[in-house]
């Protein structure tokens, strides 16, 4: 019930290079998509357009039975780059060569938990822990922080739009997603890395 502070956000990031993959990679795609857990342990590589920079979450695989449609930022894209490919199965989280999905979160939330703890001692950060579910709280909070239009978070997050605007609003906000995702990884890589200053311009808007 909770979002993670400018000072957790680093600590759990640097601790995801440091676990390793499958689950390392794993935390750190759901704080920079906002993706339900169970969405990003049961991507496929089918499911990633590099072309396009997208990840399409088919309708069968989504809460609401749409199909999601969430464009990468660069630095999704970096996290992305940096995963091994299998030859036996297409799931991108996989401890069976990607022929099935990574499971069992509990045990890996609490290495994780572990290795965070080791982390903030060493590093004098007060120690914490979280729920998976609390990283797609804390990327909509943050955009709102960001001053990003509150119709723009919700459809980042695939929320299903209610009211009138449901019937006439078809639009996809797909460039504007993507602008707004570009805008959060941003901020997460001036959290992670404070003496970069970092500038991430808005992506140039596709012709559909």
């Amino acid at each position: 019930e909770r979002a993670l502070s400018d000072a957790e956000i680093p600590a759990a990031w640097n601790v995801a290079e440091a676990i390793g993959y499958p689950f390392g990679p794993f935390v750190r795609l759901l704080l920079l998509t906002a993706c339900r857990r169970g969405e990003i342990a049961g991507l496929r590589w089918s499911e990633i357009d590099l072309d396009q920079s997208t990840i399409t979450i088919p309708s069968e695989r989504y809460k609401t039975g749409r199909t999601l449609v969430v464009p990468l930022s660069r630095m999704t894209r970096q996290v992305i780059d940096d995963l091994p490919h299998f030859t036996e199965g297409d799931f991108v989280f996989s401890t069976t060569g990607g022929r099935r999905p990574i499971s069992g979160f509990s045990k890996m939330m609490e290495r994780f938990d572990a290795a965070l703890a080791k982390h903030c001692k060493c590093e004098g950060v007060a120690p914490f822990d979280f729920d998976p579910h609390d990283l797609r709280r804390t990327v909509r909070t943050n955009m709102s922080a960001l001053r990003l239009p509150p119709h723009i978070a919700e459809a980042c997050l695939g929320h299903v739009v209610t009211g009138i605007q449901k019937h006439y609003d078809r639009w996809t906000y797909l460039d504007e997603k993507g602008e707004a995702f570009e805008l959060w990884a941003g901020k997460v890589e001036r959290l992670i890395n404070p003496g970069s200053n970092v500038e991430r311009l808005p992506r140039r808007r596709a012709t559909r």
